[in-house]
């Protein structure tokens, strides 16, 4: 040991034994002396070897854990872990332990401190320690498995409220030793920070917190280089573990843990649900393909039907259609009023129509026609048919391009041949004239008509003016977010498994954001802009890739504009295969949805979900979290954020979980997420229901 290493270490640990007040330690449950100085014990004691990283932190210490408000003892004598422990420390540090630090009786002592409310925050090695404890391994949660060489990390701010946290933005650059660990501890632990080193993939956690075992527990992976501890950010970081851990400052360390999620199944047995909506009186809406409309009573919590429409389905044929879409009025508790998608019986369209619920029951003789989308009952595929509303009480309408992918091997079907219109997406979603392949946006009147709200894509003499965002194949599930406006939306891709230079990319699914109105590229471009080979399916010959930024519409299935605005690149998109750009998406079948997006009010799902984005997967049977960039990137100065709303993080939401193919989430007023599940299989519906999941502590 260093000479001034060794003096510091004795006089410390002289000065503070022998004078420092005893205090009891703090429950968080009971009333704390704010004034009065914690006592904080730093215990460094490690197997095998010591680094500058322990003589600096014991040098730079006491120039942040200030005397007024703490008094600091460190040692490196496990002896100190006795019968007083309680009454001594209000909070103990492991800074840089390895190996087997405290012997049975020492951990007993220990284990009582932790259940009189104690609380413990571990540095780096911390979970290089105390292998064969279970306890412990709980208590720090997650054990040491591996690390590489030093080196500069992207670490995500993912809980920005938490007082060890607060001052970050939301991103930090930082060179440590990255830690790798025997398991993601997600779920287990409330992650307040990842980084993008290590061979853990792309949700690596690296700062945590907990709850644990009637104590108070935080974890931090970073602290192996000297230099850490003369960072401010870092010091700001311990110091505000350790007033939480006293009690000093408030911070949530129970949002991220997965057995805080209750999840009810409210109703089963449904046959081909497609959307879902809930009222603020707490009633549940969603409707099945078949034409019926349906309602759990928040009084009763009974399963009713509510009215049903006679719609075509095209079934026996290989069609997508029936009642599509389905979204109450913002004003619903006074106005009755639900708006709802569906395929007209007989006449070949689909028809945006609004009714009137009174009592309960759907009077079918209020319907009326909001809105026609033309549309071909020849051959599948892609109806689209969400509905959702914005803050403003404008509507918003997904459609599918209404082409038949099957013909062209799973890359872009843009079949010019003579009587093939069905098989040309360019006459849908990439012409201006033409409501399919669209999300469309209007504005309701009492009346049943429409007005056109500015900031659509197109005035009338350029195209269609309902037209807000274009050039998609099936954006089944839509959401807006009801903070910013801004549309997300899930799109379905083609089905090519590899890349063909005579056809163009691969298939991909997309998670698309709009914060404002634009051309997505289908059936031009996809993903992030990668270009289709315009393809002669006459000829089988091609000639040239489309430009993507500069778009023409030369089919002669087009009845719109010839020059289309350029293709917007997709916010998230991923292939069959694992992704490269989000590998966090591993592979599988595809059938993305999206939204929504969470805002805390109070109650429901906790603030560490502000501004995150919950997408999920019909077919892979998962829910992911997507943490977006915030408006402020410091929130006491109101600094804005130059990337808001851009992706921060993407992680697991209730793994264990087993979600039956989802297709439709909305929260409620309240903050609990309602999630429509279709079921095992397309036609069977085995284990179809409504599942509510609630935040309870």
């Amino acid at each position: 040991m260093k000479f001034k290493a060794l003096f510091l270490f004795v006089f410390y640990t002289f000065f503070f034994i022998s004078c420092a007040e005893k205090v009891t330690t703090l429950n968080p449950d009971e009333n704390v002396k704010k004034n009065e100085p914690k006592n904080i014990l730093v215990f460094s004691k490690t197997s095998g070897y010591r680094h500058g990283a322990i003589e600096g932190a014991i040098d730079i210490f006491p120039s942040f854990f200030t005397d007024d408000r703490w008094n600091l003892t460190f040692t490196e004598d496990s002896s100190i872990f006795d019968k007083d422990l309680s009454s001594k420390f209000d909070a103990i540090i492991f800074l840089l332990t390895t190996g087997d630090v405290l012997n049975g009786l020492q951990e007993e002592y220990f284990k009582e401190y932790i259940n009189n409310g104690g609380g413990y925050l571990g540095v780096h090695s911390a979970s290089d320690t105390e292998y064969d404890s279970d306890w412990y391994g709980g208590l720090v949660g997650a054990y040491f498995a591996g690390h590489e060489e030093i080196k500069e990390g992207d670490i995500a701010v993912l809980d920005r409220l938490h007082p060890a946290t607060r001052h970050l933005g939301h991103k930090w650059k930082k060179v440590d030793e990255w830690y790798d660990f025997d398991h993601n501890p997600r779920g287990e632990v409330h992650v307040l920070a990842v980084v993008d080193q290590g061979k853990m993939g792309p949700d690596h956690p690296i700062t945590w917190c907990h709850n644990y075992d009637g104590g108070r527990s935080f974890y931090t992976g970073m602290g192996h280089t000297e230099e850490t501890y003369g960072e401010e950010e870092f010091q700001k970081l311990l110091v505000g573990a350790a007033e939480w851990l006293v009690g000093l400052k408030d911070g949530d360390c129970e949002g991220g843990l997965w057995k805080n999620y209750k999840r009810e199944i409210l109703a089963e047995g449904i046959e081909g649900a497609t959307e879902i909506d809930v009222s603020d009186s707490g009633d549940v809406y969603f409707i099945e393909r078949f034409g019926k409309i349906k309602m759990i009573d928040s009084r009763d919590s009974l399963l009713k039907e509510v009215g049903e429409i006679n719609v075509f389905t095209g079934i026996d044929n290989g069609l997508e259609y029936g009642l599509l879409g389905m979204a109450l009025d913002p004003d619903f508790e006074n106005t009755k009023h639900i708006y709802v998608y569906y395929s007209h019986p007989t006449e070949s369209h689909q028809t945006l129509s609004r009714f009137e619920i009174l009592d309960g029951k759907l009077n079918i003789d209020s319907e009326i026609s909001v809105l026609k989308v033309e549309s071909q009952r020849e051959t599948c595929c892609h109806a689209g048919g969400s509905i959702e509303f914005d803050n403003n009480g404008n509507l918003y309408l997904s459609t599918g391009d209404d082409t038949n992918p099957f013909a062209s091997d799973g890359f872009s079907p843009i079949d010019e041949t003579n009587g093939r219109e069905p098989w040309d997406a360019r006459r849908s979603s990439g012409n201006t004239n033409d409501l399919r392949g669209k999300i469309l946006r209007i504005k309701p009147n009492l009346d049943g008509s429409y007005e056109i709200p500015p900031g659509n894509l197109f005035l009338e003499s350029m195209g269609r003016p309902e037209i807000y965002i274009m050039g998609n194949r099936n954006p089944y599930r839509i959401s807006i977010d009801q903070e910013t406006n801004w549309l997300y939306w899930g799109e379905v891709g083609p089905d090519a498994g590899e890349d063909n230079e005579n056809r163009g990319p691969m298939g991909y699914d997309e998670i698309n954001q709009a914060q404002m109105a634009g051309n997505y590229g289908w059936p031009f471009c996809i993903a992030d802009n990668k270009p289709y080979n315009d393809y002669d399916f006459e000829t089988q010959i091609s000639s040239g890739y489309f430009d993507c930024s500069n778009l023409e519409n030369d089919s002669i299935n087009n009845t719109g504009s010839i020059n289309i605005p350029h293709a917007k690149e997709a916010f998230i998109w991923y292939p069959y295969s694992e992704s490269e750009e989000f590998p966090l998406f591993t592979g599988g079948g595809r059938s993305a949805m999206a939204g929504p997006v969470y805002h805390y009010s109070g109650s429901g799902f906790p603030a560490y979900y502000e501004n995150v984005l919950f997408i999920y997967e019909w077919s892979r049977f998962w829910i992911r979290t997507v943490f977006l960039i915030e408006r402020y990137e410091d929130k006491k100065n109101n600094k804005l954020s130059e990337s808001f709303g851009s992706i921060l993080h993407i992680s697991e939401f209730l793994p264990n979980e087993e979600f039956l193919r989802p297709v439709d989430m909305v929260f409620d007023k309240h903050g609990n997420l309602y999630i429509l599940e279709y079921g095992e299989s397309w036609y069977g519906y085995e284990n179809s229901r409504v599942s509510k999941i609630s935040y309870q502590k």
